[in-house]
């Protein structure tokens, strides 16, 4: 596409985003009560606060430890050993509300009636055999492609 051609896709684009940006404000600001924007923005900034000081950080030391541990092994584990962390990592991040809720003296008690803890370390037991699974085809794939490399060069 000509450069000209994209400039005009991108600002068309802005421009979209802007207005269907204030239209949603707009609604947002006549429909809603001032006590549900005061609570609005409360939790926009408890999920600013909760992303930037605890998610951000602790995916960068996990990377960091992924980095580190996984030096050994061929990239298509390592890439897996990511993907299937990341997995478990995101079903946790769903799973935890529903145990704080279920901890909590509720008035309905058909609600949050599975035993989620318990499903959820069935699942991370899962993860780590997939990932102990993943790593040991990869080692022992990558030894076999080195015998034979030796035994051809012989």
């Amino acid at each position: 596409m000509r450069q000209r051609t994209l400039r005009a896709a991108r600002a068309s684009c802005a421009v979209i985003g802007s207005a269907l940006t204030a239209v949603g404000v707009y609604f947002l600001l006549t429909t809603e009560p001032p006590a549900a924007l005061v609570g609005l923005v409360v939790w926009l900034a408890a999920a600013v606060l909760l992303h930037d000081g605890v998610f951000a950080p602790a995916v960068h030391l996990v990377n960091r430890m992924l980095d580190h541990g996984s030096r050994g092994l061929p990239s298509r584990a390592a890439l897996s050993v990511r993907i299937l962390f990341g997995v478990g990592a995101m079903l946790t991040l769903v799973v935890v509300p529903e145990l704080v809720a279920q901890a909590r003296p509720h008035v309905n008690p058909t609600i949050l009636v599975g035993d989620y803890a318990v499903r959820l370390a069935a699942v991370w037991g899962v993860i780590l055999v997939v990932t102990a699974l993943v790593v040991t085809w990869s080692a022992v794939r990558t030894h076999r492609r080195f015998v034979r490399r030796q035994s051809t060069r012989g």
